[in-house]
């Protein structure tokens, strides 16, 4: 009995329409399933018919049970014994030698020294397109373009000794009227050396100058043979002077 008073009862919570067989008589089912069939069994503890409701909700979840301890810590491993020092390698070759580097650049030129003491005159030229100098100071007669020039060579001291720094032509006849004088004309020295070596320097006097007292100077920037540091006591004794191409 208690059994069946407990299914009644969950089967009322759970909306399930239930019958039982309480009597030798057959108990209807209803129209549950197929109509109303008739049960010939009168077992009083048989279920007779069963109609399951909707799925009940998800019960709430458990609660986690505690962490597990920690075990214990292992036992640490013993270090190894040092290894023995490598054998020191050969020794290399030399390298092969490297290439030699680009000469420096020339140093500074000195101080350009005093000039020196003018030197005596030199004999006049013969008359014509040129005239010969003493080295120093001195007047040439030409004869073409200008009766008569002054000629003046200086020298600079570089700290081993006195080389040529210039050779100044002055009274230079110009433009003067009619007469062009030495105008447009090219002024040629020539000098030679104590070796027999002929040099020569030409400066080309303006087409335009006028008067009586114009001056060429010939030097480092426009001779080369000044330029290269010729010395004095390298030089013959005279300079030669030509005045040519007139227009």
């Amino acid at each position: 009995m208690k059994k069946i008073v407990f299914f009644m009862l969950f089967l009322a919570f759970t909306r399930v329409g239930f019958a039982a067989g309480l009597s030798p008589n057959p108990v209807g089912i209803g129209n549950f399933f197929l109509g109303t069939p008739k049960i010939t069994d009168s077992n009083f503890n048989q279920v007779l018919g069963l109609l399951v409701g909707p799925t009940g909700q998800p019960g709430v979840a458990g609660v986690s049970g505690a962490n597990g301890k920690d075990g214990a810590p292992g036992t640490a491993g013993v270090n190894g014994l040092p290894g023995i020092a490598g054998i020191n390698g050969v020794t290399g070759l030399d390298g092969r030698d490297g290439t030699p580097g680009s000469p420096g650049a020339n140093g500074v030129n000195g101080v350009q020294g005093p000039a020196g003491p003018q030197g005596p005159a030199g004999p006049a030229g013969p008359a014509g397109a040129g005239g010969t100098l003493g080295l120093g100071n001195g007047e040439v007669a030409l004869g073409t373009c200008d009766d008569t020039v002054n000629i003046r060579a200086t020298q600079a001291f570089d700290g081993n000794g006195f080389n040529l720094a210039t050779i100044v032509v002055s009274n230079i006849s110009g433009i003067n009227g009619a007469n062009k004088g030495c105008a447009g004309q090219d002024l040629i020295i020539h000098i030679k050396t104590t070796a027999g070596v002929f040099k020569q320097c030409t400066y080309s006097l303006s087409s335009s100058m006028t008067g009586a007292n114009n001056t060429a100077e010939f030097n480092r920037s426009n001779c080369a043979f000044i330029n290269d540091g010729l010395r004095m006591n390298d030089l013959d004794n005279n300079i030669g002077l030509e005045i040519n191409g007139g227009v």
